[in-house]
């Protein structure tokens, strides 16, 4: 099954993820897909077909056509560290943008 479809109603597109959020190969469909798409008026992503989740690479890879700057993403803590030293780590993970916009 193809990583995403892409559905043009109106000059919205309508990109449906078909359960590939965590395949690497989501990336580059997505990558062609927003170039391919890139007159339409809005696009809107649709990710009721993603019952096993993604990973941070395919999500920031999709996100970054969306932001222009490098942008907070996702804050990480580290439970275990906390537990075998006391001493906490937290830190935030970006965004980082990718053309086209």
């Amino acid at each position: 099954m193809e990583p995403l479809s892409v559905e043009v109603r109106e000059r919205v597109a309508i990109v449906r993820f078909n359960n590939a959020l965590d395949r690497q190969e989501t990336i580059t469909a997505f990558d062609a897909a927003i170039r391919e798409y890139a007159e339409v008026e809005a696009m809107i992503l649709d990710l009721r077909n993603t019952p096993s989740g993604g990973n941070t690479d395919v999500a920031r890879g999709i996100i970054g056509h969306f932001v222009r700057e490098a942008r907070p993403y996702q804050v990480h803590e580290i439970p275990a560290v906390v537990r075998s030293t006391t001493v906490p780590r937290r830190f935030v993970e970006y965004v980082l943008p990718r053309a086209p916009f």
